[in-house]
């Protein structure tokens, strides 16, 4: 499944709401020329909920940008 938002301008934000059915790791990444190249990638880890001392997880996301984006 892919999906996206407009290009997002510098300084600003946008939106992106997805239904995630299934457990797993998704791939996220800046789809402009060169971005995904340069570290503009993330991943969201879904899946059953974890308990830990009390500690609750029940989904992840990790994004990694370089400086200037």
């Amino acid at each position: 499944m892919q999906q996206k938002t407009a290009e997002i301008q510098p300084g600003s934000t946008a939106t992106l709401q997805v239904t995630l059915a299934k457990d797993g790791s998704y791939e996220m990444y800046c789809p402009v020329d060169g971005h995904k190249q340069q570290g503009m990638t993330g991943t969201i880890v879904v899946g059953k909920a974890v308990s830990s001392g009390g500690n609750t997880t029940t989904g992840q996301t990790t994004t990694s940008s370089r400086p200037g984006y």
